[in-house]
């Protein structure tokens, strides 16, 4: 991301492929048309439909950003449940004239906070990752995972 920000002077955002259904769970870039080497975005949308998702491209939670992107934070009015959105503060800084490009990253899993399952997935892999965390963690989870066969296949809730 480095070496795309000092090519282009650009910000830069990571993204991922995502399957179309899952789009509503994150912001997704729109890349201008044309011949877009750079992948410069032309907007951001956050947790649109299938149907207004402008690409399957998720953003990925890894920014290169400026102090520009802090100060518009500041200028711009709450969005969505009356908080600051930093989807927003990036569109602002498009519909502003600046440059962001958009780099996709395959290599490993996807760490991301924003669903459930994606939330626990991050936990144990960081968990796992760190001595002491995994020390004080894995045996539990093998006790989980050794009486999995005795626990209800069906949840009451």
């Amino acid at each position: 991301m480095i070496e795309t920000h000092n090519r282009t002077g650009a910000l830069v955002i990571a993204n991922q492929r995502i399957p179309l259904q899952d789009v509503v769970r994150y912001g997704v870039v729109k890349l201008k048309e044309g011949d877009n080497r750079d992948r410069e975005l032309q907007d951001l949308v956050e947790k649109p439909t299938p149907e207004e998702a402008p690409s399957d491209l998720a953003v990925f939670g890894r920014f290169l950003l400026s102090t520009e992107i802090s100060r518009i934070l500041t200028e711009i009015p709450r969005g969505k449940g009356n908080e600051l959105w930093l989807t927003d503060a990036l569109r602002e800084f498009i519909r502003r004239g600046g440059r962001i490009v958009s780099e996709s990253l395959t290599e490993g899993m996807w760490l991301t906070i924003g669903d459930p399952v994606n939330y626990l997935k991050t936990v144990f892999e960081y968990a796992l990752d760190d001595a002491e965390l995994r020390a004080a963690i894995e045996p539990r989870i093998r006790e989980l995972l050794e009486c999995s066969d005795r626990l209800p296949q069906t949840s009451t809730r």
